[in-house]
């Protein structure tokens, strides 16, 4: 029989294929499914499950989270699951094994696993700003085009005034006075009536705000790539300033007419041992996320010092309009968003979370209603053992299911 989901319409204003929309449907359906789903993270520990798979293991959900998949798998060797997890890829792998329940008894069950990385919800939050940064290459093309119209006119009146002064330079030397004095009348008159000095004087000028504007747009355009890039296989020493300049750039139209952003950071402040792209997309969902709580108009703080003898703390302040108490337990949940269809996924601040603790850090949350929200991450300035990412996956050879036991979704 298949799942049936009954209720009240979800969407009675959703547009059609958000991403918001579709995200909720996969949570409500996952709930409703007689499939076990759990999600594992990149050290391969639970941090999200439907209510069937604790149900299927005898534990709670509780009890799950946290878990790995050693704790509940009884047919493959532990030093080998590892190596399975990282073969698993976006084409998915399906095989047969042996789930034990927290009381010791097993049962069999099927796997279907899939890879999901955090570009894809990197990619999601690039196309919900894509308009803005459409706009913000709009902004400079429009003055560069307006610019080359003005240096189109003053290089007409520069060669008309060349061409006049050469055929007064042309003059043989025995000239009549009087065509010699015409000649100069009319070389001055040129330069009055076409502002010719003008011309001279603007022309350098527009000439370096157009090399300014594609500068610009080269900038917006490099940070787009390097964000949307996949992530490097090593951690890297990277520049917080730098990192923090192209999360802004990323999210600019999405911030400048709501905020302002202040940016306070160490002269002295070392280079974060991080993989870039990662660190460079917390700071922009956390950089939306707080102008998203300004009602009108307010100020992002952001600051990044050094504290102690080797941890990093980068802080990203506002003056919006806080988290309420009710919400402020679920911030971190997968797919939970306050915002209205269409403007979230509801994965950005577990993503943030994802990130940072796989650096080996820590994220921490201040709010309250009416005052704004601060949100502290620690981490290390320098590259340590075990820093993590999102693997890149490959299927594991395994034979194929004539039988249909009980399924649980990795």
């Amino acid at each position: 029989m298949p799942t049936t989901v009954s209720g009240i319409d979800l969407f009675p204003t959703a547009r059609e294929g958000s991403i918001a929309r579709e995200a909720l449907w996969w949570r409500l359906l996952s709930e409703q499914s007689r499939d076990g789903i759990v999600v594992l993270d990149h050290r391969g520990k639970v941090f999200w499950t439907n209510e069937k798979f604790p149900a299927m293991l005898g534990r709670t959900r509780e009890e799950t989270l946290g878990l790995s998949v050693p704790d509940w798998e009884a047919d493959i060797p532990p030093d080998t699951i590892e190596e399975m997890l990282e073969q698993v890829d976006a084409s998915g792998a399906h095989f047969e094994t042996i789930h034990r329940r927290k009381d010791g008894s097993t049962y069999e069950v099927e796997i279907c696993s899939n890879a999901v990385t955090i570009n894809q919800e990197k990619l999601a939050s690039l196309g919900q700003l894509a308009a803005g940064v459409a706009h913000e290459i709009n902004n400079p093309l429009a003055f560069i085009l307006s610019n080359f119209v003005s240096l189109t006119e003053y290089m007409d009146d520069l060669a008309c005034f060349v061409a006049e002064a050469k055929s007064l330079i042309e003059l043989p030397h025995d000239s009549d006075p009087e065509d010699v004095n015409a000649a100069v009348a009319s070389l001055r008159n040129l330069y009055k009536t076409r502002d010719i000095g003008f011309a001279a004087e603007d022309a350098p000028k527009l000439v370096f705000e157009n090399i300014e504007g594609v500068e610009r747009i080269r900038n917006i355009v490099a940070n787009l790539k390097g964000f949307a890039r996949p992530d490097e296989k090593r951690p890297t020493p990277s520049s917080v300033r730098k990192m923090i300049e192209v999360a802004m750039t990323v999210a600019h139209n999405e911030l400048k007419y709501r905020c302002e952003v202040v940016v306070e950071l160490d002269d002295d402040l070392p280079p974060l041992c991080c993989f870039r792209q990662q660190i460079e997309q917390v700071l922009m969902n956390l950089m939306v996320n707080a102008s998203h709580a300004m009602k009108k108009s307010g100020t992002i703080r952001i600051g990044a010092a050094v504290e102690g003898d080797r941890e990093m703390r980068i802080t990203i302040e506002d003056d919006g309009s806080g988290i309420a108490p009710e919400n402020f337990s679920r911030i971190f949940d997968p797919f939970f968003t306050t915002k209205e269809i269409g403007r979230g996924t509801g994965l950005g601040l577990h993503i943030v979370r994802s990130i940072i603790e796989s650096h080996g850090g820590r994220v921490a949350v201040e709010s309250r209603v009416g005052s704004g929200t601060t949100f502290t991450i620690s981490c290390w300035k320098w590259c340590t053992s075990g820093l993590g990412s999102f693997p890149a996956m490959k299927s594991p050879s395994c034979r194929p299911s004539p039988r249909w036991p009980p399924r649980a979704t990795w």
